[in-house]
């Protein structure tokens, strides 16, 4: 995700909340989302199987260019649900947005790749360029955090290139970077067209080897006040729905395909090292928000107080 341009969003918008939005009175939830991948495209399995309608709930979903979008028009009001980055959620907490954390999203994977025969492992990346998609990010502060622990500084021991999600395999086979990390399914179509892995699934994480899980289910506080019932049952259609995937992976490949535009043979294979559970695991999210304070991508730590109001997640079990 890109971290710092979403958090750059919050500074212009974040005030519109501050004076007070009505909350809505129509029946339907207005979702905001980022373009289908894993952590987004339950959304989509539960229009398509119905689910939003087993559980009488009326949803508009709306699928925005880039994360930094939707984060700008959920805090201009423009949604009552969202699935958002974890630590531009908690910024925006901080900055006075009345938002809940409900629910977590499915995780994949960040392969770190190349197409050199010369690089085996993490060390070989002394005095490498590495492609990624957007610096600082979760993947760069995750490796970064790992290098170190192998005696290598970011930034001092290796650069990294920033280019588009969707360039970095060819920015590699160009001879531009030496390595590369990108997100699914972009990785995977990498690793079909010849790229190797330099470490198995699951290195690049701020707690190796689980999965990188940041993205969240954010709702507006007052809406969620109002209306708990319709937001309880958007979680448990999305619940149902990821579920759904993790047990039907031909059609959930072939329906993700669909909606991205990507390959299903790439899909298929970063099927395979997803993780699909929405449980938000707290200790991983508190190593997470460890990392983002230390990049400065938050401005402090959440006290437990905080992180009590602002992590709702037994909704569906109340």
């Amino acid at each position: 995700m890109r971290t710092r341009s979403i958090l750059s969003v919050i500074c212009l918008a974040f005030v519109t909340f501050l004076i007070g939005l009505p909350v809505r009175a129509e029946d339907a939830v207005r979702l905001l989302t980022a373009r289908p991948g894993w952590q987004a495209i339950s959304v989509w399995y539960a229009k398509d199987l119905g689910l939003f309608a087993k559980h009488h709930v009326d949803v508009k979903h709306t699928s925005l260019n880039s994360s930094s979008s939707v984060m700008e028009a959920f805090v201009s009001g423009q949604g009552d649900m969202a699935v958002a980055n974890v630590g531009t959620s908690v910024n925006a907490y901080f900055r006075g947005v009345p938002l809940r954390i409900l629910d977590g999203t499915p995780a994949s994977d960040y392969p770190l790749m190349t197409t050199s025969s010369t690089i085996k492992s993490i060390p070989d990346l002394k005095g490498k360029k590495i492609a990624v998609w957007s610096v600082p990010s979760d993947a760069t502060l995750a490796l970064g955090t790992l290098a170190k622990k192998q005696g290598l500084t970011a930034d001092t021991d290796f650069t990294f290139v920033r280019v588009p999600a969707q360039n970095v395999c060819d920015t590699m086979k160009r001879n531009q970077a030496d390595a590369g990390i990108v997100f699914e399914p972009y990785a995977s179509a990498c690793l079909l067209s010849g790229a190797q892995r330099i470490a198995p699934s699951g290195t690049i994480s701020f707690d190796p080897p689980k999965l990188v899980s940041s993205s969240v289910v954010i709702v507006n506080s007052a809406f969620l006040e109002k209306n708990p019932q319709a937001v309880k049952n958007v979680l448990m259609a999305l619940d149902e729905a990821v579920s759904w995937a993790a047990k039907n992976k031909d059609q959930a490949v072939q329906s993700l395909s669909k909606y991205s535009g990507e390959p299903s043979n790439a899909i298929a294979l970063s099927y395979d090292s997803a993780n699909f559970s929405t449980k938000i695991d707290r200790g991983y999210h508190d190593i997470l928000l460890q990392r983002y304070r230390e990049a400065g991508l938050i401005n402090r730590a959440p006290t437990e107080a905080e992180m009590k109001t602002l992590y709702q997640t037994n909704l569906i079990s109340q």
